[in-house]
This record gives C-alpha cells, sequence and structure tokens, in this order.
C-alpha cells in the first residue's frame, strides 16, 4: 500500500520535473543568444571598426527590448506550472497519513523508559562530540553520573581533522592501533597506506627531489608491496604534480576520496575500541523510519476491519525487514538459566538449544534428559551451535 502511494507521487513528480527540465534548456538557449547579442554590442562599443557602421541607440535599445521580451516570456511560461507544483501536495497529503498517533502509544517514554531516553539522547550528544550541549541536557533531564567515553572524544577528534583534509592524526592513530579478531593487520594497514596517500599527494610541491625523497619513504614504510595498483597509480599521480586536478588521477585526492577514507576510519576506529558504529538514538530512528509505512499500512487494515486480531500496539503484528545495517551479532539466553549465556549454546538430539552451563548442570553420570521433552541421550549427543 505505501509503495502504490510512492509510485503515484513519483509519476506526478516526474511530470512536473520532465516539464520544468524543457522549460530550463529553452531558457538557457535563449539566455545564451541574449549574451551573445550584448557580447557583441561591447565589443563593438570598446573595439570600432572603420568599416563597420557605429553602434547607435537604436542597437542598443533592440538588445534591451529583445532582453526584456525573454524575461517576460520565460516568467509567463513558468507560471503555468505552479499550480502542477501545487497538484503534488495535493497528491501527497491524498496518498499519505499525516496522523501518526495510530502508530504509538502516549506512554511508552514515561516513568523509567523516560530516563533511557533522555539517557540515549545525552549519549548521542557525547558521540557527536558536543560536549557542552550534552552537559546542559544532562542538567535539565536531571541525569546524574553520566560518564564522557575518551575514546568518542578521540575518534571526533580525527574525523574533525579528515574532514578538513589532514589525514596525518588518523596515521598516528591507526599507528598506535593494533589488529584484532575484528580488524585483521592487512586491513589496518590498507587502510592506512590510502591515508598516506592522501597525505602525500596533499603535500606534493614543484621540488621534484623532495618528491622522490617522500616517494621513497613512503614506499619503505607504508606496506604498499601489497597493493602494486594503486602503488602504480600513485607513481603515475606524482608525474602530474602540479596539474592533478587535471589528471588522470584527480580521483586520488577528490572530495569523494577523502569522504570515502573518512568513513572507512570510523568504522575501523569504532570497531577497533569495541564501539557501536551507530548510537543507539540512530538506530532507533532508522529502524522507526523503515518501519513507518508497513506500521501505518497496518493501521489502516486494522481500522477497516474491527475483527482484526492481535490490535495491541505493544509489539508488531508482523515482521519488518530493517535491511543489512540493523544485523547485529545474536546473543543466546539460556530458556533454562533464564539469563544471556556466555558460553556457546548447544542443540541436542531432540532439537532443543540450551546452554552448555545449563547442558553441564543437568547432565547425570553420561546420559541427559532434555527439560522440553521425554528424550533421553547420551550426554556426548550433542551439536556446539555457532551464529
Amino acid at each position: 500500500m505505501a509503495a502504490d502511494s510512492c509510485s503515484v507521487v513519483i509519476k506526478d513528480l516526474n511530470k512536473v520535473e520532465t516539464k520544468l527540465m524543457e522549460w530550463r534548456e529553452k531558457s538557457l538557449g535563449e539566455i545564451s543568444s541574449l549574451k551573445e547579442d550584448v557580447d557583441n554590442l561591447i565589443h563593438r562599443l570598446q573595439n570600432p571598426e572603420p568599416e563597420e557602421p557605429a553602434v547607435t541607440l537604436t542597437d542598443v535599445k533592440a538588445v534591451y527590448l529583445d532582453m526584456r521580451r525573454a524575461v517576460n516570456d520565460s516568467s509567463q511560461s513558468h507560471k503555468k506550472y505552479h499550480s502542477e507544483v501545487s497538484k503534488i501536495g495535493k497528491t501527497i497529503d491524498k496518498n499519505f497519513v499525516a496522523d501518526f498517533s495510530s502508530t504509538s502509544k502516549d506512554e511508552v517514554f514515561t516513568g523509567e523508559r523516560r530516563g533511557l531516553l533522555n539517557q540515549c539522547i545525552h549519549d548521542h550528544l557525547i558521540r557527536q562530540s558536543r560536549i557542552d550541549l550534552s552537559q546542559v541536557f544532562s542538567k535539565e533531564a536531571g541525569l546524574e553520573d553520566c560518564l564522557i567515553n575518551a575514546a568518542y572524544m578521540k575518534i571526533n577528534a580525527v574525523m574533525e581533522e579528515l574532514k578538513v583534509h589532514n589525514a596525518q592524526p588518523a596515521v598516528e592513530y591507526l599507528r598506535a592501533s593494533t589488529a584484532t579478531e575484528k580488524v585483521p593487520s592487512l586491513e589496518l594497514r590498507y587502510l592506512r597506506f590510502k591515508l598516506n596517500r592522501l597525505e602525500l599527494l596533499k603535500g606534493s610541491g614543484p621540488d621534484p627531489l623532495e618528491l622522490i625523497a617522500g616517494l621513497k619513504s613512503f614506499f619503505a614504510y607504508s606496506d604498499c608491496r601489497f597493493w602494486p595498483k594503486e602503488r602504480n597509480r600513485l607513481a603515475g599521480a606524482i608525474a602530474y604534480r602540479k596539474r592533478l586536478s587535471e589528471s588522470p588521477y584527480s580521483d586520488l585526492v577528490s572530495d569523494t576520496a577523502w569522504e570515502e577514507v573518512r568513513q572507512e576510519f570510523l568504522r575501523i576506529a569504532c570497531q577497533l575500541e569495541d564501539l557501536a558504529l551507530d548510537s543507539p538514538l540512530a538506530t532507533c530512528i532508522y529502524a522507526g523510519c523503515v518501519a513507518l509505512p508497513s506500521i501505518l499500512d497496518m493501521s489502516v487494515a486494522i481500522e477497516r476491519n474491527s475483527k482484526a486480531v492481535g490490535t495491541d500496539k505493544s509489539e508488531l503484528m508482523t515482521d519488518i525487514e530493517l535491511g543489512d545495517r540493523c544485523l547485529y551479532h545474536s546473543s543466546f539466553a539460556c530458556p533454562i538459566l533464564r539469563r544471556e549465556s556466555a558460553s556457546m549454546p548447544v542443540r541436542l538430539r531432540c532439537g532443543h538449544v540450551i546452554s552448555r552451563e545449563a547442558h553441564d548442570s543437568l547432565r547425570t553420570g553420561t546420559r541427559l534428559k532434555c527439560p522440553y521433552c521425554p528424550d533421553e541421550a547420551p550426554g556426548s549427543e550433542i551439536t556446539p551451535l555457532w551464529f
């Protein structure tokens, strides 16, 4: 239902966009023609030719009238699209629900949950290095003992330097970091390679000897032997050092290249510090935006059928796919111990899954009786589960 509503709006929007683009191309053509007439008139005034007639007031007036006519025609032709643009707003109002009260409960963030929401907002501000704002917010929200994670501050400081095209702090941060299972050594080296490449090309000056010395130093300490293609492109970029932005290697120092390295550094730094890439608040808002169309569709269906089952707002009627962005490593809560298990869960012969601790405590001798069904099997007949 939401997809159909979007299709209707997009269809009308494409029609208006096509007409406006046609008007734009026509207007630009007329402006270009008028510009040529004005440039020609100025040239004749500044550089009169003996064999050509002198510029008269009539000539200037004719160009002026042409300009005035073109502006009026362009304005009049644009006015007829105003009503079509306003129709898009009416189409949106017609096809989308403006009242979102059916998708939430007023009492969701009351009591202890309100404090949890305030804590999420405070943590999000800290992640964004908005320390002053977070302190004011914590004071007004009545939060106590709010600690500031130093890792967020360190990462954000490096991110700010990358935003102004300074890669040196990021290189130093990675040089002091140690590879982990989440971030292999090769991945660290590759990011360090790209950061060093940006820093070297940014500082490429006119002195060839300094460039050659810097290139040798770079090849010696940046592990570039692992990436021959990138190494060769870097060497080629040095040859265009005076006009790198106009060379075939301009993408190496483009704003896009800096932003890609910046986002890659953020991902790896969060993994090294064992931090989530997105704050809980940002994740919840993203999940809500993705789920909202489906929730609205379900709300409309429930209102149309008063006998619908499962109208409780405390849980959704169906699963909603949030995409790969919200995929996380699962945790296992043991149904026997009634808590999250730190050890690997095991699958019994009958198919039921319990934690390793519960398995060891329930096992009597060499046999184990399933706590959920009558099946009894040797305690060794279990399958470890990895997820």
